[in-house]
């Protein structure tokens, strides 16, 4: 993956969200089961939240260490109930370091390298309290992640 298809990263203070998620507290990470599990899990629920952005939720101590836990995810909207076998993950507002990867998913984990080393190098600090995220969109042809990493403090 080349760095430039990592946008510049942005500060900002972002409102509180909601996922529907299924969350694997597993050691190893399962990512690929869960996954897998996760489209039966959405069809058992009701309205259509298939609909909704996906996402992948998680929470780490530090930025490029093991991940404590990962949730495949759906952004909920106003007025989504989430039922078992999935729960409902608050992300309160707060601030954020943000950027956009363009590029195919297995770019992912480099991509997160380039995004982590260029906040890092802004002076920001990962609020290891709170969860980062990535949302995923554009379409087969040209996909679009928005990464999202939780900080103790903005700059600019």
């Amino acid at each position: 993956m080349e760095p430039h298809a990592v946008a510049p990263i942005l500060a900002r203070t972002l409102p509180p969200m909601r996922f529907a998620s299924l969350v694997d507290r597993s050691r190893p990470i399962d990512f690929r089961g869960v996954w897998t599990q996760f489209g039966p899990a959405m069809k058992a629920q009701k309205g259509d939240l298939s609909k909704r952005r996906r996402a992948a939720v998680f929470q780490t101590a530090a930025l490029g260490a093991p991940m404590d836990w990962y949730a495949a995810s759906r952004v909920l909207e106003d007025g989504d109930a989430v039922a078992a076998p999935l729960e409902e993950l608050r992300v309160p507002a707060g601030a954020f370091v943000t950027s956009t990867y363009e590029g195919p998913y297995d770019g992912l984990g480099a991509a997160w390298g380039v995004f982590t080393e260029r906040l890092t190098a802004a002076g920001h600090r990962l609020d290891p309290s709170r969860v980062c995220f990535e949302i995923y969109g554009g379409d087969e042809g040209a996909p679009k992640t928005e990464l999202y990493v939780a900080v103790l403090q903005t700059k600019g």
